[in-house]
């Protein structure tokens, strides 16, 4: 089966089967972890969202929130994700935009 997530994770390992949306997550703290990054283990057993800190925290949130199916049920998974560069980029297309030099430097 496939997880529709955006961004793509770096792994996820789909068990089978559903939780209840109404199933207690629990949440916890990992410095071990890539900085940004965090695991989610959602089984039957086990409910358990790990993060790196406060930003990793965020991206997990908004992992959980694209896996709650209309149900309010969560599939059965071990999720990683973590940011493949320390950094983050955009693109300046002043071609298309016509920006001025002072436009620029504001960015």
């Amino acid at each position: 089966m496939a997880i529709t997530v955006l961004p793509r994770p770096k792994s996820v390992t789909y068990f089978g089967g559903r939780i209840p949306g109404d199933t207690a997550l629990t949440f916890q703290c990992d410095a071990a972890l890539p900085k940004e990054g965090y695991t989610i283990t959602l089984t039957k057993d086990e409910a358990r969202v790990t993060f790196a800190d406060e930003s990793g925290n965020f991206y997990a949130q908004q992992t959980l929130r694209q896996l709650r199916a209309h149900d309010g049920s969560y599939p059965c998974l071990h999720l990683e994700d973590a940011p493949q560069y320390a950094y983050r980029g955009f693109m300046v297309d002043s071609a298309r935009h016509m920006q001025t030099v002072d436009e620029l430097k504001r960015f």
